[in-house]
């Protein structure tokens, strides 16, 4: 995506995330550190990131044919 010239920013690579409340696009720095990143899920924690798992029953013997 090219941006004006006065919005470009001085690193190479950007973050994008979208505010849930206004539904807008953010663009910032990227971290570097693990606070930032963080700090950005703790804001951001709605139900709606729950993503229920999904996973069949495993229907077989572990340990079938082993011997000891």
């Amino acid at each position: 995506m090219r941006l004006p010239l006065e919005f470009h920013f001085d690193v190479a690579e950007v973050s994008i995330r979208r505010e849930s409340a206004a539904g807008d696009m953010v663009l910032s720095r990227k971290s570097t550190e693990w606070k930032g990143l963080l700090d950005g899920v703790a804001q951001n924690v709605e139900d709606s990131l729950l993503i229920e798992r999904r996973q069949r029953e495993a229907r077989r013997e572990p340990f079938k044919g082993w011997q000891e």
